[in-house]
């Protein structure tokens, strides 16, 4: 089989846009210090991380409740 030019354009395209994606994603995470910042990214790490925001907001609401009541 011959190899076109068309060919080897469409694996250089190919190539630039998953690079392009990668990049993208990379920057994300940096601009954001998330690792996982859509449950698409990771939908495991992402319900863990949003039962942990849950939880945490709770105790916070329970730790001013208690404040509240002492003082």
């Amino acid at each position: 089989m011959r190899v076109t030019d068309a060919m080897i354009r469409d694996q250089v395209i190919n190539a630039v846009s998953g690079n392009q994606e990668r990049l993208f994603k990379t920057q994300e995470q940096i601009s954001t210090a998330k690792e996982v910042s859509a449950s698409s990214d990771d939908p495991t790490r992402f319900n863990r991380a949003a039962r942990f925001k849950s939880l945490l907001s709770k105790t916070e609401q329970y730790l001013e409740n208690i404040e509240d009541g002492l003082g």
